[in-house]
Protein backbone atom coordinates (compact mmCIF):
# COMPACT_ATOMS: atom_id res chain seq x y z
CA UNK A 1 0.00 0.00 0.00
CA UNK A 2 1.51 3.28 -1.09
CA UNK A 3 1.16 6.44 1.00
CA UNK A 4 0.95 9.89 -0.42
CA UNK A 5 4.01 11.90 0.27
CA UNK A 6 3.40 14.29 3.22
CA UNK A 7 0.03 12.80 4.11
CA UNK A 8 1.30 11.79 7.53
CA UNK A 9 2.60 15.27 8.40
CA UNK A 10 0.90 17.11 11.23
CA UNK A 11 -1.18 20.08 9.87
CA UNK A 12 -0.86 22.01 13.18
CA UNK A 13 1.66 24.39 11.63
CA UNK A 14 -1.03 25.41 9.14
CA UNK A 15 -3.34 26.34 12.01
CA UNK A 16 -0.55 28.22 13.78
CA UNK A 17 0.27 30.09 10.58
CA UNK A 18 -3.41 30.98 10.14
CA UNK A 19 -3.70 32.26 13.72
CA UNK A 20 -0.50 34.27 13.31
CA UNK A 21 -1.90 35.78 10.11
CA UNK A 22 -5.12 36.79 11.90
CA UNK A 23 -3.19 38.38 14.79
CA UNK A 24 -0.98 40.37 12.40
CA UNK A 25 -4.02 41.49 10.36
CA UNK A 26 -5.90 42.58 13.51
CA UNK A 27 -2.86 44.50 14.79
CA UNK A 28 -2.43 46.22 11.45
CA UNK A 29 -6.11 47.15 11.36
CA UNK A 30 -5.86 48.72 14.84
CA UNK A 31 -2.76 50.73 13.89
CA UNK A 32 -4.41 51.97 10.67
CA UNK A 33 -7.56 52.93 12.59
CA UNK A 34 -5.57 54.91 15.17
CA UNK A 35 -3.49 56.68 12.52
CA UNK A 36 -6.58 57.62 10.50
CA UNK A 37 -8.48 58.66 13.61
CA UNK A 38 -5.63 60.85 14.83
CA UNK A 39 -5.34 62.44 18.25
CA UNK A 40 -8.41 62.68 20.45
CA UNK A 41 -10.16 66.01 21.09
CA UNK A 42 -8.60 66.14 24.57
CA UNK A 43 -5.06 65.56 23.28
CA UNK A 44 -5.45 68.32 20.69
CA UNK A 45 -6.70 70.72 23.39
CA UNK A 46 -3.83 69.64 25.67
CA UNK A 47 -1.30 70.52 22.97
CA UNK A 48 -3.04 73.86 22.41
CA UNK A 49 -3.22 74.69 26.13
CA UNK A 50 0.43 73.77 26.77
CA UNK A 51 1.50 76.13 23.99
CA UNK A 52 -0.79 78.92 25.24
CA UNK A 53 0.51 78.58 28.81
CA UNK A 54 4.10 78.75 27.52
CA UNK A 55 3.29 81.80 25.40
CA UNK A 56 4.20 79.85 22.25
CA UNK A 57 1.47 81.31 20.07
CA UNK A 58 2.92 79.89 16.86
CA UNK A 59 2.63 76.33 18.20
CA UNK A 60 -0.88 77.01 19.51
CA UNK A 61 -1.84 78.51 16.13
CA UNK A 62 -1.08 75.21 14.39
CA UNK A 63 -3.79 73.55 16.51
CA UNK A 64 -6.53 75.90 15.25
CA UNK A 65 -9.15 75.28 12.57
CA UNK A 66 -8.65 77.07 9.26
CA UNK A 67 -11.63 79.34 10.09
CA UNK A 68 -10.01 80.33 13.40
CA UNK A 69 -6.70 81.02 11.67
CA UNK A 70 -8.44 83.25 9.10
CA UNK A 71 -10.29 85.06 11.88
CA UNK A 72 -7.13 85.76 13.89
CA UNK A 73 -4.90 86.41 10.91
CA UNK A 74 -1.68 85.41 12.70
CA UNK A 75 -0.39 83.76 15.90
CA UNK A 76 -0.10 87.20 17.52
CA UNK A 77 -3.91 87.37 17.76
CA UNK A 78 -4.00 84.43 20.16
CA UNK A 79 -2.71 86.61 22.99
CA UNK A 80 -5.98 88.59 22.85
CA UNK A 81 -8.20 85.50 23.15
CA UNK A 82 -9.72 84.77 26.57
CA UNK A 83 -7.30 81.92 27.35
CA UNK A 84 -4.29 83.82 26.02
CA UNK A 85 -5.20 86.87 28.06
CA UNK A 86 -5.75 84.77 31.20
CA UNK A 87 -2.20 83.38 31.02
CA UNK A 88 -0.57 86.62 29.80
CA UNK A 89 -2.19 88.73 32.56
CA UNK A 90 -1.47 86.16 35.27
CA UNK A 91 -5.17 85.46 35.92
CA UNK A 92 -4.36 81.78 35.38
CA UNK A 93 -1.10 79.95 35.82
CA UNK A 94 -2.19 76.33 35.36
CA UNK A 95 -4.85 74.28 33.63
CA UNK A 96 -6.42 70.86 33.83
CA UNK A 97 -8.07 69.05 30.93
CA UNK A 98 -11.47 67.60 31.78
CA UNK A 99 -13.97 65.46 29.96
CA UNK A 100 -15.00 65.74 26.33
CA UNK A 101 -18.64 66.55 25.64
CA UNK A 102 -20.23 65.56 22.36
CA UNK A 103 -23.43 67.36 21.43
CA UNK A 104 -25.28 67.47 18.13
CA UNK A 105 -23.02 69.36 15.74
CA UNK A 106 -20.49 70.25 18.39
CA UNK A 107 -17.71 68.71 20.45
CA UNK A 108 -15.98 70.48 23.30
CA UNK A 109 -13.39 69.76 25.95
CA UNK A 110 -13.68 71.08 29.50
CA UNK A 111 -10.63 73.02 30.69
CA UNK A 112 -10.21 74.31 34.23
CA UNK A 113 -7.91 77.32 34.54
CA UNK A 114 -6.45 77.87 38.00
CA UNK A 115 -4.64 80.58 39.89
CA UNK A 116 -3.99 79.58 43.46
CA UNK A 117 -7.31 78.31 44.75
CA UNK A 118 -9.38 80.16 42.16
CA UNK A 119 -10.71 77.98 39.38
CA UNK A 120 -12.46 78.99 36.17
CA UNK A 121 -14.00 76.35 33.93
CA UNK A 122 -14.15 77.00 30.17
CA UNK A 123 -15.21 74.82 27.29
CA UNK A 124 -12.90 74.70 24.29
CA UNK A 125 -14.75 73.77 21.09
CA UNK A 126 -13.07 71.42 18.65
CA UNK A 127 -13.90 70.27 15.15
CA UNK A 128 -12.62 67.46 12.92
CA UNK A 129 -10.62 69.03 10.11
CA UNK A 130 -8.01 67.54 7.85
CA UNK A 131 -8.26 64.17 9.56
CA UNK A 132 -7.67 65.43 13.09
CA UNK A 133 -9.24 67.50 15.84
CA UNK A 134 -8.61 71.26 15.68
CA UNK A 135 -9.45 73.99 18.19
CA UNK A 136 -12.15 76.52 17.28
CA UNK A 137 -12.04 80.09 18.61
Amino acid sequence: MARERGADRDPKWLYALGVLGLVVAAGLAIVIYLVIRGPSPASSVTTYMAAMQAGDYEAAYTELTEDAKRSLGSPVGLKQTAIGAAFAAGVADAYEIGPTRKEPGRTSVEVTLTKGETETMVRVSVRREGGRWRVEI
